[in-house]
């Protein structure tokens, strides 16, 4: 029976030593699919700021641009008034032609020169290229974002054959942080038979050793 049993417990530690390997590369997966979570919530981070710095892009260029619209349209309606101010009556006018002018355009009281305007103008076209830039690189980490994610569902599926999660993912609405708490308790579990596994290996191996001896 001695002999039966040892021979019993020698046979059994390759089998060990195989579940221990196996044990041992699920849990560096579940450690590579963490950083992987960790990669994705740092650029759902920076998308935040870049989606924030395109809206605040997008405002600054609207209130630019009606800004330049306001002063724009001042500065045509005194061009207007201007040349109302140089109509004589019995004259035609050099924009519709009447030799009537009743109502003569009123000058403005302030208008803006040709040099604030260009200066405005500028000013705008820079904030038009600030927030397509901005626009840009939050399209750019939306791509990378969605790349990360899919690469993760891959790696979940994987994981999911292998029985690796408690709980199969059905979609792809699903939460970072959650999964992470999951794969953090699973490398736990995965650590704690890791850890039993070598302690049977360590005394099986001792068994064999003294009943040889």
């Amino acid at each position: 029976k001695v002999q039966e049993s040892l021979e019993g417990t020698e046979k059994e530690i390759p089998d060990l030593e195989k579940r221990l390997r196996e044990l041992s590369l699920a849990r560096e997966a579940c450690t590579g699919l963490q950083e992987q979570q960790e990669l994705l919530l740092g650029l759902e981070t920076s998308l935040r700021k870049k989606k924030a710095a395109a809206e605040q892009g997008l405002a600054l260029y609207k209130k630019q641009a009606e800004e330049y619209n306001k002063l724009y349209t001042c500065f045509l309606a005194e061009q207007v008034g201007l040349i109302a101010g140089q109509l004589k009556e019995g004259e035609p006018c050099p924009v519709c032609g009447s030799r009537e002018h009743p109502r003569k355009a009123a000058a403005m009281e302030h208008v803006p020169s040709q040099e604030e305007l260009d200066q405005l103008q500028e000013h705008l076209e820079l904030a038009r290229t600030e927030m397509e830039n901005a626009s840009k690189k939050a399209a750019e980490l939306v791509g990378k974002v969605d790349l990360q994610k899919k690469q993760i569902m891959e790696k979940l599926h994987e994981l999911e054959k292998e029985k690796m999660l408690a709980e199969p993912m059905e979609s792809e609405n699903w939460n970072v942080q959650d999964i992470q708490s999951q794969i953090h308790n699973k490398q736990v579990e995965l650590a704690e038979q890791e850890n039993k596994l070598t302690e049977q290996i360590l005394d099986n191996t001792k068994k064999v050793k003294y009943y040889k001896n």
